[in-house]
């Protein structure tokens, strides 16, 4: 399911910018972090630089767990084998960004599928069918524009299995919140 609390943080924080002649500044927005480093596709080191970057950069999430912006920068190294945040620094980071993002890339390493437990709300159920219903489209849509060279690539592969799990955790909100309108009715008929 796509809604705004799972959507990327996109912080605009203007900065001060030298134009060149002496003591002049200019405002401008500050520009998406960009990593000089190379870090590998689908590593630990390139998710946590994507955290970093949507967290604002090296010093402002340096500022979230209370270390420097070269430590931050050790984090997202793939020369710095060894370094890596603390889960509790992960969970700072997870709760200031509004999503898991390390966390559900943990969890696709090991065969799992993270899914946000939903909040009880109202109307939740026509919403969720409407998700489902919104998501197997989508799922459908991809899976037939991969098939339509006859095969599927590794690309096309894995856009199918994101869409998959996005059905998957819309099948998984619709479920809990009908388990929750179930069991309330059984209380209220006790």
């Amino acid at each position: 399911m796509k809604d705004r609390a799972s959507s990327p943080l996109r912080l605009q924080v203007p900065r001060l910018v030298a134009t060149g002649t002496a003591g002049a500044a200019s405002r401008r927005p500050a520009q998406p972090m960009r990593f000089q480093k190379p870090r590998p596709a689908g590593s630990l080191k390139s998710v946590l630089a994507e955290t970093v970057a949507q967290l604002g950069g090296l010093e402002r999430a340096g500022d979230w767990i209370g270390r420097s912006r070269t430590q931050v920068a050790r984090f997202t190294d793939p020369a710095e084998a060894d370094s890596f945040p603390t889960i509790d620094q992960i969970r700072t980071w997870e709760a200031a960004l509004g999503r898991p993002l390390v966390t559900t890339f943990m969890a696709l390493e090991a065969g799992a599928l993270l899914l946000t437990m939903p909040q009880g709300e109202d109307g939740a159920a026509a919403v969720d069918l409407a998700a489902i219903g919104q998501e197997t489209a989508e799922l459908f849509r991809v899976y037939g524009e991969a098939l339509r060279d006859g095969s599927i690539s590794r690309g096309e592969a894995g856009a199918m299995v994101k869409e998959i799990d996005d059905v998957a955790a819309a099948l998984v909100t619709a479920r809990a919140h009908l388990v929750e309108i179930r069991d309330e009715q059984e209380e209220a008929a006790s």
